[in-house]
């Protein structure tokens, strides 16, 4: 399949729906308001409850933004976001929208808002969009209010994703560690893209995000290659006993409490890269960048096809793993696409950016 060149671009500002004092707006710019309320967001399911940070920097960050405006008598309520961007499969590249940033005030929930958003969102994609294109989105398994909605506007699950937590209390930096220049990128990226031939939804937009792409070298070959972005998430609720243990207790005991606060800092991992025969460095590549940034833990979604990531996993550290009892589904929309394309989407493992998903 060939790249579409024909142009895709978010309208300035177009009125959607209005009916009576509730208003539906698509622009290219998010409104100020909405940094708000994406703040004060509160995500996850009826355990694990947190709440994101950092949304005006990334909100200038996106690739090609669609800002969906919800007003209630002038007033903004609700906001979603579809991301346009270029995927890779195997097969080739394509337009592609990914959803992210939703909320709703508080006072407008369970009155349907979150679903008419939503569902206006897509339509307008589909109606105003030339096919082949993807819409997609990452959504946790507990959280069925919003997989309800999405397999009833025609997304499937393509593939299932566990969170892998890599955690060392003293971490050491390895003397090959060296921060890629932005120079360096674009043979960074090509290697990356032979990498990853093999995976769906495949980005690279964010690949030297913030200067913060790191490398392990012998002599001129890179041995290892990780992105890592420092993320905060403030923890407001954690399940069952343990969860009390982690919020209340954990934090209070010295040297152990580097391993998770309310208010928890971390590294969000995507373009992982290790050299055939080098998959043995890969913990020594994740403690240097965590030494880099003071911090103790780092996070990166694991695709359960990925043979290859699974396989780099077992030797990780007692105190690494997968987070217990957290699946999370990539959502996909796929429109105009042949039968063994279709095919290809649920047997290709899924490339997840941590960009997207923090």
């Amino acid at each position: 399949m060939s790249i579409s060149k024909e142009p895709v671009y978010a309208p300035q500002e177009t009125i959607l729906s209005q009916i009576g004092s509730v208003k539906l707006v698509v622009k290219s710019e998010a409104d100020a308001e909405s940094i708000v309320l994406l703040k004060n967001a509160v995500y996850g399911t009826s355990g694990i409850r947190y709440q994101q940070t950092g949304q005006d920097q990334k909100l200038n960050q996106l690739s090609n933004p669609f800002f969906f405006h919800l007003y209630i008598s002038d007033i903004l309520q609700g906001f979603y976001c579809l991301d346009h961007r270029l995927v890779t499969y195997p097969f080739g590249s394509m337009n592609a929208f990914y959803g992210r940033y939703f909320a709703i005030h508080e006072s407008a929930q369970g009155k349907g808002y979150g679903r008419f958003l939503k569902t206006s969102a897509v339509n307008y994609i589909t109606e105003t969009i030339h096919a082949p294109y993807l819409l997609y989105s990452f959504i946790e398994e507990k959280n069925t209010r919003s997989l309800s909605l999405s397999n009833q506007t025609n997304f499937a699950s393509v593939a299932q994703l566990k969170t892998f937590v890599f955690r060392s209390l003293n971490p050491k930096a390895d003397v090959r560690l060296k921060r890629a220049s932005s120079a360096e990128l674009p043979k960074i990226k090509s290697f990356l893209a032979t990498y990853y031939a093999d995976y769906g939804l495949v980005n690279f937009d964010k690949i030297g995000y913030q200067g913060n792409y790191f490398t392990l070298t012998v002599g001129e070959q890179v041995v290892g290659g990780v992105q890592a972005n420092p993320v905060t998430w403030n923890f407001l609720q954690m399940p069952n006993w343990t969860g009390w243990f982690l919020m209340n207790i954990l934090p209070r005991i010295p040297y152990l409490k580097k391993l998770f606060q309310p208010d928890y800092s971390f590294l969000a991992l995507e373009g992982i890269y290790l050299a055939t025969g080098q998959e043995g460095l890969f913990p020594i590549l994740i403690e240097s960048v965590l030494a880099f940034f003071n911090l103790n833990s780092a996070l990166f979604e694991v695709d359960c096809q990925d043979k290859r990531l699974t396989a780099m996993l077992a030797r990780m550290g007692l105190l690494s793993g997968y987070q217990a009892d957290v699946t999370t589904h990539a959502m996909v929309k796929a429109c105009g696409l042949s039968a063994n394309q279709l095919a290809q989407l649920q047997v290709s493992p899924v490339y997840c950016s941590s960009f997207d998903f923090t």
